[in-house]
C-alpha cells in the first residue's frame, strides 16, 4: 500500500493502530499523522542512506586518492554530545 488514498480508506475501516513503512512517496510523517495513522516507521531506509554514503566517499577515495571529501561536512553535532 503505498498511495495516502488507499492508507486513509483503509483507516476508515478500522480502528486498529495501521503501521506504515516509509516509502520514497509516503515521506510526510505530519501528514500521515493527519489522515490518522498512529505507526509509521522507516525501515532500513536509514541504513541504506547511510550505505550509499559510505559507497559515495569510497568510490571517490579510490578514485582521487584523497581524504579531504570525508572532512567536508559540518561538525558533528548530536543529542549524544555534550
Amino acid at each position: 500500500m503505498s498511495e495516502k488514498n488507499d492508507i486513509k480508506s483503509l483507516l476508515s475501516r478500522t480502528t486498529l493502530p495501521l503501521n506504515i513503512m516509509s516509502l520514497h512517496n509516503i515521506t510526510d510523517i505530519e501528514e500521515l499523522k493527519g489522515i490518522g495513522v498512529r505507526k509509521y516507521s522507516f525501515g532500513n531506509a536509514m541504513s541504506d542512506a547511510i550505505i550509499s554514503t559510505i559507497e559515495k566517499f569510497s568510490k571517490s577515495i579510490l578514485e582521487t586518492k584523497n581524504t579531504k571529501e570525508l572532512y567536508s561536512h559540518d561538525n558533528l553535532r548530536t543529542k549524544f554530545m555534550n
